[in-house]
């Protein structure tokens, strides 16, 4: 009976060591789950704020687009107006010169 309560003996050991090991696989398994789980979320996490910087690029972008337009549209009229005093300024000049111009010919010829 000896031999019989020694094979029972280590029969129990065996599945108790192998039940340690499949209760280690078990929890390394959940581990990796766990790690698994909290990638993806991450990784959804990541995607939203992706997600949320290109919409800040195309708003920054457009509000780019709009001031580039807002500050041709307020130089334009500047310098049209600049255009048109410069030119008040050259006819106003050039009335004076031929004004002088026809003095000195009276001048001269006389």
């Amino acid at each position: 009976m000896l031999t019989g309560s020694t094979g029972y003996t280590a029969r129990v050991a065996e599945l108790e060591s192998s039940n340690y090991k499949t209760l280690q696989e078990l929890a390394d398994f959940k581990a990796e789950s766990k790690g698994l789980r909290n990638q993806e979320l991450t990784i959804k996490r990541l995607e939203a704020q992706m997600g949320q910087i290109k919409a800040q690029l195309q708003n920054q972008e457009q509000q780019l687009k709009q001031a580039v337009t807002s500050a041709a549209a307020a130089t334009d009229p500047k310098i049209v107006e600049e255009m048109q005093q410069q030119e008040e300024s050259l006819s106003a000049a050039l009335l004076e010169a031929s004004a002088s111009l026809s003095i000195f010919e009276t001048l001269h010829c006389i």
